[in-house]
């Protein structure tokens, strides 16, 4: 069974095109069952993926156009909700890389089915300066044991998530942040290691992460980390107390 893969874009039109060609040029969406969600970008994103469809790069029904902006946790949460089969491995791309080797996907799965204990793998980061994203690792057997640096493009083994459910949603308004390294943690609490696979390298094209205070809408996003921070503190404790045996459904509700 193919890996469910997801590409959730909000506005950066030309970031999101160059993400989504680099996918194509590495067989990606022939080696994956793709989902590319456009959370109601107002900046002709959803154009520039209808025109994809209409030349034959995306197909129409692996493309969905919400018409507001619920944020990346839920658009993944109700990705996995309506597309992902059990058992089935998912992938999640953030729309401000460029994935650089080819059969990568391919290369991920091999990986899962060779460290049993990983939970989530995901690829070597070469920054926007060019520096690699080293940060907590530790060499072990080849591969790199990290925690919990994960994100820009990581695959959850299909196990794993049939156990632990669904990404975290912190607060109704939650659109960045967060939800990756608690899935991280949540592997970490239940056993499970994470991984960075050094063979399978990744470029960021644009520095837009919720930890970001720089220029582009620095302030904003620091409000919004700094805001959620809190809970994202009460969570993981929340996670270890309860030995992680628990769902979280898509509109963010635990179930215990």
């Amino acid at each position: 069974m193919k890996p469910l893969l997801s590409v959730i874009s909000y506005n950066r039109r030309a970031e999101t095109c160059e993400t989504l060609r680099s996918l194509g040029i590495t067989g990606a969406l022939e080696d994956a069952d793709y989902i590319v969600w456009d959370n109601g970008s107002v900046d002709g994103t959803a154009d520039m993926l209808r025109g994809m469809v209409e030349s034959g790069f995306l197909e129409w029904d692996r493309v969905f156009l919400s018409q507001e902006n619920i944020g990346c946790p839920k658009a993944l949460n109700a990705i996995l909700y309506s597309w992902r089969k059990p058992g089935q491995h998912f992938i999640k791309v953030d729309n401000d890389v460029v994935l650089e080797t080819p059969d990568w996907v391919i290369k991920l799965v091999a990986f899962l089915e060779q460290q049993p204990t990983v939970a989530l793998a995901s690829a070597w980061y070469v920054e926007l300066d060019g520096s690699e994203y080293g940060r907590f690792k530790t060499d072990h057997g080849g591969w790199h044991e990290v925690f919990p640096v994960v994100g820009h493009c990581a695959i959850h083994r299909g196990s794993f998530l049939d156990r632990a459910g669904y990404f975290d949603v912190l607060a109704p308004d939650h659109l960045y942040g967060f939800e990756d390294l608690l899935m991280a943690n949540r592997a970490v609490v239940m056993g499970h290691k994470c991984a960075v696979v050094p063979e399978v390298r990744l470029r960021n094209i644009q520095r837009h992460s919720s930890l970001d205070v720089g220029e582009h809408e620095g302030e904003r996003m620091r409000k919004h980390v700094e805001r959620l921070r809190p809970e994202y503190e009460r969570r993981k404790h929340w996670i270890h107390s309860l030995g992680c045996r628990y769902y979280v459904s898509p509109s963010g509700s635990p179930v215990l």
